[in-house]
């Protein structure tokens, strides 16, 4: 019954799913802090295991991976991105260069790996993991955004090199931060021929309803945002009008240049309006963007894939059937 849910109130409004339900046990019975109680590097090793959890058997990814360095004037090192290339991927794939989560504070290629095979297996396209840089950052404040930009901009340049070809289409997404950052890099070129936003950090503004709804919850909630913000947006002193930041400053104008676009949001997610929002303002822009909503489950669902099996797997088989929308021998995107 509703009333015996570990969700408590929430429950009483929303429908629990059951792997849900069991998941935020776990989560309780183990005593899993919220990232908001603990420091920045525990936090980072917390999402680290998180990842690690979820991770594919070693060896069981059906392609070649292939990392590259990607020349930066912002970092003197270069830009570290691994491509997977599946053995399913047809004459002409699709190139899909992914962005990870983390509240741009957190996350690496290796915690996002199991998502990216997965994504490359199920979908048959070559798909690019970013090692961006994080924050907080005193010599380049918006390092990640800097980087995602120089990463999509070479993607475009280099399709042929990373196993496409000239009849590729290529696509830019994450989740989470990593859909901020693939709506900063739509806003700032043109290019791509479509992307995809999983519960992504589309505002900033934390008062919005589903961030207040959802503001202590047993899954990640509103204070774990805040707490993430506090390693970003207080560095950034134009956040809330910077559309390179906050996707909802965008403008009309600017919006109408958006690629075709797959919005995925989680019910339980205190970013939940923040995605819908954003999912409105660029069908009202002219752009074409499917919003696909998934009930009873919080944020990150689609990232723990061990815990929501079959939760994630119906996400992903919305991403992927978007994605293999654009092969090259189709005629029609939709």
């Amino acid at each position: 019954m509703a009333s015996q849910s570990v969700w408590g109130d929430v429950a009483l409004k929303y429908k629990i799913d059951p792997e849900t339900e069991a998941t935020s046990r776990k989560f309780i019975e183990y005593g899993s802090p919220h990232i908001h109680k603990g420091t920045l590097e525990q936090g980072r090793q917390a999402f680290l295991q998180l990842g690690l959890i979820s991770a594919l058997a070693p060896g069981s990814f059906k392609g070649s991976v292939k990392d590259y360095i990607v020349p930066s004037e912002h970092v003197s090192d270069g830009i570290p991105v691994s491509v997977f290339t599946p053995t399913s991927a047809p004459p002409d794939p699709v190139i899909y260069l992914y962005l990870h989560g983390g509240g741009l504070a957190a996350g690496c290629r290796k915690t996002y790996e199991h998502v990216v095979q997965y994504i490359a297996e199920t979908s048959g396209a070559i798909v690019l993991s970013v090692d961006y840089r994080l924050l907080p950052n005193e010599e380049d404040r918006f390092a990640p955004f800097n980087d995602s930009v120089t990463v999509a901009k070479w993607v475009l340049e280099n399709k042929e090199l990373l196993g496409g070809t000239i009849k590729s289409k290529v696509g830019i997404g994450g989740d989470s931060a990593g859909g901020q950052l693939a709506s900063c890099v739509t806003n700032e070129m043109q290019g791509f021929d479509f992307q995809i936003l999983v519960y992504p950090v589309s505002g900033v503004d934390c008062s919005v309803g589903s961030m207040q709804e959802f503001r202590d919850i047993p899954a990640f909630c509103g204070k774990d945002m805040e707490w993430l913000f506090d390693f970003s947006i207080p560095f950034i002193p134009d956040a809330e009008t910077n559309p390179r930041v906050n996707p909802l400053a965008r403008t009309r104008s600017n919006l109408e240049l958006s690629p075709p676009t797959l919005v995925i949001t989680a019910e339980l997610d205190p970013l939940r309006d923040w995605g819908i929002m954003f999912a409105e303002k660029l069908k009202k822009a002219g752009v074409r963007c499917e919003h696909v909503p998934f009930k009873g489950v919080p944020h990150g669902f689609m990232f723990e894939m061990k815990s929501y099996l079959t939760c994630s797997s119906a996400g992903y088989k919305v991403t992927t059937d978007f994605m293999k929308s654009y092969q090259a021998e189709k005629t029609s995107p939709l």
